[in-house]
């Protein structure tokens, strides 16, 4: 709470000259600012990373964590940092980004997928849809047909529909109208 009241104040002095670019302080307050969000949740995940230099990013810790928090922790989450952008944009960049990170980041991004698959849909959460496919290891298999064969039918469902983009490659992009596809399919096979 004291960085997030402190970037917004740097934030709000920074204001005070932004159309003012020849201000004496102009470098210095942005500068600050800058340096506020970098130490903030989720400001700090706001940064533009190449996918490529990912593993090297000093923000990918917080950003697993960024995504650990919500899924674990989805009322806290969504009382002190909710950002469904952020959630969306780190999504798609572990997306572009997971062939150039260490084995243990893709441990913990299969675990993020699994805990998708398992827990109560929230927006954003086709971006898992999306990692399932370059995660696809016989690791990430083994645990999605593990919850699929569970009796908690919305987790046997969402863990049954990534099973099947797994086996689909060709695909098209995971999207909310394919899962409702998928699911009437599902509705509409004998028993």
């Amino acid at each position: 709470m004291e960085t997030q009241r402190l970037c917004i104040e740097a934030l709000q002095r920074f204001n005070q000259v932004f159309y003012e670019r020849e201000h004496p302080e102009y470098r210095h307050r942005l500068a600050t600012w800058q340096q506020a969000r970098r130490g903030t949740l989720p400001d700090a995940l706001w940064e533009n990373v190449d996918p490529r230099t990912l593993a090297a990013w000093a923000g990918l810790p917080y950003a697993l964590l960024y995504l650990r928090w919500e899924a674990l922790f989805p009322d806290e989450w969504f009382a002190y940092a909710k950002g469904w952008g952020t959630k969306q944009v780190l999504l798609s960049l572990f997306t572009r980004g997971s062939n150039d990170v260490p084995g243990s980041v893709v441990h913990q991004l299969i675990d993020l997928v699994v805990l998708a698959a398992r827990r109560e849909h929230r927006c954003e959460d086709v971006g898992y849809a999306r990692l399932a496919r370059v995660l696809d290891r016989p690791h990430l298999r083994a645990r999605l047909a593990a919850v699929a064969e569970q009796p908690i039918e919305p987790a046997r469902l969402r863990a049954g529909y990534l099973l099947w983009l797994l086996d689909h490659p060709d695909a098209p992009h995971p999207k909310k109208s394919q899962w409702l596809s998928w699911l009437s399919a599902q509705d509409s096979r004998p028993s």
